[in-house]
């Protein structure tokens, strides 16, 4: 807004002065002063005066040969635009910039929006949604040709209020089947990783494959009442015969338009299972393997969206070779354990008797951290006093450099169907209750990132929390981590120090 008031402003500036100029509308010789027509009157001899005011004119420069006359309308205009960009002036710097738009007619904001002006594009984006005084439908449908025209400039940076007027649209009748996957195709981040390498005879090979935003968000986020899916049609050795996956092999969830500036992404793992010699090759060789999958919208009929192919040549190594490899560097170790802290340990005091088929959190702690600075495979311990070791259920395996990461936990459950592990699990809780404390300790366990083709290779140290704190509950909900809940915002965080071996404690 403020961008159009200045314009405005020089517009009206420039005009204004043109206007004040005029237009010639006699030209002869003029007595510069008073404007009295010369023709007949004697002006080269000194001492010749302009018969109308006296004024000396035998010098050229003191006539004219053109007169002009200024315009009004011209003048008008000028003022007009001077006072419009004044007040846009004064409307953008107050936030008021929408009493300006509103007043606006549709074709005028579609241009405006068109020429990339923000303030239009709100403004458009409020009569789409407008119940009083609806944008007519000639404009909506230009309003989204235009929307996806920008999606698809890739060389433009992506303007979230055309995001809002294509998630406004989204399953209104106005826009068409076509349009809507093409809003989902050209605005959908997919791709497949695949592990470089797999040892010999293996039967498959891990794959992930991820769908992330892109150029598809808007300014707020909106649930569209769809379903977005990732699946897997098929996948072998380039040349032989393929492998279909089937109906089970896809990831699914709710269809929503992210707010811009949010980040999410949906993994989904699996892997190539191919026919024949398949991976049983000499090491050292190289196998093209490749994985197709398709993007798919469920609901009234959408269907497949996108349809994508990977390939990547996988190399065959030995039985007794690592599939992912771990590297020492102390001094990232170190910046790694100084960056952490831990929770206290949360204990359910009473853990109910088995009566289904679900498992229950019966411990759990969690790691905060603002970022990683390598990738970790470590697999979580309770240490007792006696020096005795406890394998916690899940592990902390991350891709790193990722300085958007924040957090990770590790729980111990009790299975219910399973009344040895219930019984072991809660002697485990009694224990740690009756000790009062619990050292935590971390592991790296390069195997466990196997299922991660994006991990080749992870730091290799070990992490020692000492004397951790515990707090016991009565519900399991209070010791829960997974979702984050205000309870865990309201975690006390332990500090902690490491040592040359790279081992923390409080």
């Amino acid at each position: 807004m403020i961008i159009i008031g200045i314009a405005f402003f020089v517009i009206g500036l420039l005009m204004l002065l043109f206007a004040w100029r005029g237009r010639i509308f006699a030209q002869g010789q003029f007595c510069r002063k008073c404007k009295f027509d010369l023709e007949g009157s004697p002006i080269d001899t000194q001492g010749n005066k302009c018969p109308e005011c006296g004024q000396p004119i035998h010098t050229q420069s003191s006539r004219r040969i053109t007169l002009r006359r200024s315009s009004r309308l011209g003048l008008t205009l000028a003022i007009v635009l001077m006072a419009s960009g004044i007040a846009a002036l004064w409307l953008g710097s107050s936030g008021k910039t929408s009493i300006f738009f509103g007043f606006l007619p549709d074709s005028t904001i579609l241009w405006l929006s068109e020429q990339g002006v923000d303030e239009a594009l709100d403004e458009l984006a409020g009569r789409i949604t407008s119940t009083t005084n609806p944008i007519p439908a000639e404009f909506h449908i230009r309003a989204i040709e235009l929307a996806l025209v920008h999606q698809a400039d890739t060389s433009q940076p992506w303007n979230p209020r055309w995001g809002e007027v294509l998630s406004l649209s989204f399953g209104n009748p106005i826009m068409t089947d076509d349009q809507m996957k093409q809003y989902v195709r050209n605005g959908t981040n997919m791709s497949a990783q695949i592990r470089n390498r797999v040892r010999q005879g293996a039967d498959a090979v891990d794959i992930t494959v991820t769908s992330s935003p892109g150029r598809i968000s808007a300014q707020n986020h909106n649930e569209t009442g769809y379903w977005i899916q990732t699946q897997l049609v098929r996948s072998g050795v380039v040349g032989d015969k393929p492998r279909k996956f089937y109906g089970d092999d896809q990831s699914m969830h709710n269809f929503y338009i992210p707010k811009h500036g949010s980040s999410s992404s949906s993994p989904y793992r699996n892997t190539i299972n191919p026919f024949g010699t398949g991976f049983d090759r000499e090491p050292g060789s190289q196998v093209q393997v490749y994985v197709e999958y398709e993007l798919v919208i469920r609901g009234l009929g959408l269907g497949v969206v996108g349809e994508y192919r990977t390939e990547q040549s996988i190399l065959i190594i030995a039985q007794d070779e690592d599939v992912v490899s771990t590297f020492k560097d102390p001094e990232l170790a170190q910046k790694f354990c100084d960056s952490i802290q831990i929770s206290p340990v949360r204990i359910l005091k009473n853990i109910p008797e088995p009566t289904s088929n679900f498992g229950i959190r019966a411990l759990g702690i969690r790691l905060k951290f603002d970022g990683i600075l390598a990738s970790v495979a470590m697999q979580p311990f309770l240490r007792f006093d006696d020096g005795e070791l406890i394998e916690l259920n899940n592990n902390w395996t991350q891709q790193g450099p990722n300085p958007a990461l924040k957090g990770s936990g590790a729980y111990l459950a009790a299975t219910y169907y399973d009344a040895a592990m219930y019984e072991r699990v809660a002697i485990i809780t009694q224990r740690i209750i009756d000790q009062g404390h619990i050292d935590i300790v971390f592991k790296t366990d390069a195997s466990l990132a196997e299922w991660k083709p994006g991990i080749d290779r992870v730091l290799d140290f070990t992490l020692v929390f000492e004397n951790i704190p515990i707090e016991v509950y009565e519900e399991e909900d209070t010791i829960k981590f997974f979702p984050i809940t205000k309870t865990l915002r309201e975690l006390e965080w332990i500090e902690h120090g490491c040592t040359e071996d790279h081992t923390a404690g409080p």
